[in-house]
């Protein structure tokens, strides 16, 4: 800011570089999110891997993680081999779609069963095995949206563990009152 400009509230003070500049310089002080104290990059810090953050290492242990945007993977120091944010973001996500497709297989299942118990003893009519298949695909197309929205979610901040639960039984409710209704009208 020069100096014979005043910081007005509602305007922004005038950067004398920019913030890319100061992000990456390591003798630019910034304030921990976690404890308010200047920390420079040149102290032992850890960076966030999604809003690249700095945070005392003792900080980001104690917050579990970025107190900014509640991501848990820091940047790796480029002695540990550096990851850039993507990877970060990737790694981070890469579990929950691992979690969304062990929960397909009971998804499945329940979905089948369902049928089986509603169709009983019925014979099939011709064409019905067709169109059961392609229930399924149909089926399984729309699971997807469940690992597709939560991972949207946790990019928006919201990472409260109950999120993909509550997705997997609400999407399953919704499948299995389908399957119910199609089973009665077949």
């Amino acid at each position: 800011m020069s100096a014979p400009e005043k910081h007005l509230p509602g305007k922004p003070p005038t950067a004398t570089r920019s913030d890319a500049e100061a992000r990456h310089d390591p003798g630019t002080a910034t304030r921990c999110p976690f404890c308010h104290d200047s920390c420079a990059a040149s102290e032992d810090v850890r960076v966030c891997s999604r809003c690249l953050t700095r945070h005392h290492t003792a900080c980001w242990g104690e917050g579990h993680g970025c107190a900014s945007c509640g991501a848990s993977e820091p940047l790796a120091r480029l002695s540990e081999g550096g990851v850039t944010p993507a990877k970060g973001f990737f790694a981070e996500h890469k579990q929950v779609l691992l979690r969304w497709e062990l929960l397909r297989i009971p998804y499945n299942l329940i979905l089948f069963g369902l049928c089986g118990v509603m169709l009983g003893g019925q014979v099939l009519k011709p064409g019905m095995f067709l169109e059961g298949v392609f229930a399924a695909l149909v089926a399984n197309v729309c699971y997807t949206l469940g690992p597709g929205l939560e991972v949207y979610l946790r990019t928006l901040g919201v990472r409260q563990r109950w999120v993909g639960p509550a997705l997997f039984v609400a999407g399953l409710l919704f499948s299995m009152l389908v399957t119910a209704m199609a089973c009665l009208l077949s």
